[in-house]
Formats: structure tokens, sequence, C-alpha cells
């Protein structure tokens, strides 16, 4: 995991490192991972660090499941109103690949967590080095 993306709550880190926030919010986007307008820091409230994070953006675009559901398995929190979670969606903190097998049994959880983890660190890592 890139140094500091670990150590803190993301929004901690996010608040502290304007810089980061800014270029990552925008490189999501501009991906098509976070809807513009959407702040990341409000986004990732709840999570262990910003890693962890960035990986569930992924994980909800790359296997089209709602944002909200994964969110609110990994941070153990009921799931935004209005959302289209399945029922239980929230009720306990999962890891992101318990997360994936429980929103989308047909996944390959290990291989999609892997996948997004990379995603994550990379994108995470092209935030902290643009000049």
């Amino acid at each position: 995991m890139s140094k500091g993306a670990s150590s803190s709550s993301p929004t901690t880190l996010l608040t502290n490192n304007t810089k980061l926030d800014s270029r990552l919010t925008s490189n999501l986007q501009s991906k098509g991972l976070l809807p513009a307008g959407t702040d990341l820091k409000d986004a990732c409230s709840g999570f262990k660090n910003l890693g962890q994070c960035v990986a569930a953006i992924h994980v909800s675009h790359n296997l089209n499941i709602p944002f909200a559901c994964t969110k609110a398995d990994m941070t153990g929190t009921a799931p935004a109103t209005g959302s289209t979670c399945p029922a239980g969606t929230g009720s306990s903190k999962l890891s992101l690949g318990k997360s994936i097998q429980s929103l989308s049994p047909n996944a390959d959880a290990r291989t999609e967590s892997k996948n997004a983890e990379k995603q994550s660190d990379s994108d995470i890592k092209d935030a902290q080095t643009e000049s």
C-alpha cells in the first residue's frame, strides 16, 4: 500500500492533502468512476483507509454494483436511503471480497478484489506523483 494511504482515515488524509483530494477526485471522475460533483471525502467517509475506498469504487464500477451498497457492506452502516441494495446490506463490516460475494455472487471475488486493489494503488500513486 502506498505511503500515507493507510495511516489515517480517508477523510482526514484528503482534508490534510487537498492536492491529493482534487487530483484523485478528477482522475476518478475522468474515468467515469465517480459522478461529477461527488465529494471524495464524503464518498470515502467510514472506510478504514483511502486505498480501501478507491478499491470499492473500482469494484462498484467493474461489476456494476451500486457504490452505496459496497460502501454500506464495507463500513457496516445502513445503505443510503433510496439505494437498491439487497436486504441485510451493511448489517456488518465486510472485507472487499466478502462484499463482492454478497452483492455479486457470480463474480470471482478474489480476482475482482485483487484487480480493484491494483487499480486503487495505481490511482493513488498517480495522484500523488502528478505535478
